[in-house]
């Protein structure tokens, strides 16, 4: 029951770095200062490292409930980030006024610009999460029940 714990600590670390960072008034003072923004991406960083290593760190000797965890983990995670990409991409404004000089020197609208990145976080970071709950499926649903492991060393299998 520990990795659940570890699990749920994880998720929740996961969920606030992206939910808080994407905030205005945190995404702004993330743009405005070398510093915060080192933090914003140390934040993502150690949130996501942690995250996976509940659901891929141990793999090789998981039980079938850290499988339904882990499951369960990247399920909602990719409803929540696919909730956020979302609002992002079909937003009817921008949220961060500080990217309108940045884009503007680019020659890109900010909102389009929004748009595309919020999309490029929704669809392939959605896939990500996707492509993760296929493997965690498979390793589920073909994994041998442990008694059936002992009982085939005891015949000699």
């Amino acid at each position: 029951m520990a990795l659940a714990h570890a699990a749920a600590v994880a998720w929740t670390l996961h969920a606030a770095a992206l939910w808080c960072w994407h905030a205005p008034r945190f995404f702004e003072a993330a743009l405005a200062s070398p510093g915060i923004h080192t933090l914003q991406h140390a934040s993502f960083l150690a949130s996501a490292l942690l995250f996976w290593w509940t659901i891929f760190g141990r793999a090789a000797n998981a039980q079938v409930r850290d499988s339904a965890h882990a499951m369960l983990s990247l399920f909602t995670t990719m409803v929540h980030t696919g909730a956020l990409g979302a609002l992002l991409t079909l937003a009817p404004g921008v949220w961060y006024p500080s990217c309108i000089e940045t884009t503007l020197a680019l020659r890109f609208d900010p909102l389009q610009d929004q748009q595309l990145g919020s999309l490029l976080m929704w669809v392939p970071g959605g896939l990500a999460y996707l492509v993760g709950g296929l493997i965690v499926g498979a390793r589920w649903l073909t994994r041998r029940p442990p008694s059936s492991v002992g009982a085939g060393v005891a015949r000699g299998g």
